[in-house]
């Protein structure tokens, strides 16, 4: 089997895997906030957690277009408010003075209680493009089923090579973010 067979069979398999576990997440929501995130896309550093069976520290889930972002704000914000993660003595501990509402929304995202994180700072694909490393860019769109994955993306997740995505990243901005990877195996250039 060549490479490029290997990445459509690794690819197919990832997706299974991506699709189980959203699937899995979605279920722990209620109802309406379920359906809500359904029509989200999931993407970041925890497909490559997926893809090497690693700990997924938090799933990243995006709208499409801003209309989304504003209608799931609203809805947790007056449905679902259960659904949001609290502030309590474990990790969010030392964050809580900026948190006055007691559970965690802040700016950027809102974070659900079972690892989920609503990303409210913008659209995906605006904010795709920002992304510091190319393993975090593939995506599945949860509403069409559809996951994407270039060869490029494979082989850094593979791999665990870490490529910059686009010129307009500069990792020298986030040192820590190098680190913790290469604490994880990945190797920086």
């Amino acid at each position: 089997m060549d490479n490029y067979e290997r990445y459509l069979l690794e690819g197919k398999v990832l997706k299974g895997k991506v699709k189980h576990e959203i699937i899995s997440k979605l279920n722990q929501l209620g109802e309406g906030t379920k359906f809500e995130m359904s029509r989200c896309i999931f993407s970041g550093g925890a497909i490559s957690s997926l893809y090497h069976s690693e700990k997924v520290k938090d799933y990243d889930l995006w709208a499409s277009n801003t209309v989304d972002i504003d209608r799931v704000k609203t809805w947790l914000d007056a449905s679902n408010y259960e659904d949001i993660e609290s502030i309590n003595d474990g990790e969010y501990a030392d964050f809580a003075s900026n948190f006055a509402s007691g559970k965690i929304k802040s700016q950027n995202a809102i974070t659900l209680k079972n690892g989920v994180q609503f990303i409210t700072i913008d659209t995906y694909f605006n904010c795709r493009p920002k992304f510091d490393f190319v393993h975090c860019t593939p995506y599945y769109d949860i509403m069409y089923d559809k996951f994407y994955m270039s060869y490029t993306q494979w082989d850094s997740i593979r791999n665990k090579k870490l490529m910059v995505h686009s010129s307009d990243t500069d990792v020298k901005k986030a040192p820590g973010r190098i680190q913790k990877y290469q604490e994880r195996g990945w190797k920086w250039p």
